[in-house]
């Protein structure tokens, strides 16, 4: 069973406006440096060593790089200040089926 061929030839833009942000996704440095080097922002996955990971970007973030962090919504560990103040811009709530959206608190 063959896959189907896509082609693109003669395609010249697909977005009307200026070009879409490039946000890579990371879990570890490594990841973090290749979004550095080639994205326009990171999303950070939360891990044990997310504190570690913000303050290393903090150290070599260029401006206008995007820096967010993707978390369960029921994780309580969270604080959305500290995270703030660790220089992270947007923090991305993971939330699963059935969407108990009781456990995302705004604010």
């Amino acid at each position: 069973h063959d896959a189907p061929v896509v082609g693109f030839h003669g395609l010249t833009g697909v977005v009307d406006g200026p070009a879409p942000s490039i946000i890579g996704g990371a879990s570890a440095w490594s990841t973090i440096e290749v979004a550095l080097a080639h994205a326009d922002g990171v999303n950070v996955r939360a891990t044990a060593s997310l504190d570690e990971q913000l303050r290393r970007l903090g150290e070599v973030r260029p401006p206008g790089f995007g820096v967010s962090v993707l978390a369960a919504a029921g994780d309580v560990s969270i604080d959305r200040s500290a995270l703030a103040g660790a220089g992270c811009d947007r923090l991305i709530l993971g939330i699963s089926p059935p969407f108990d959206v009781s456990s995302v608190a705004a604010g």
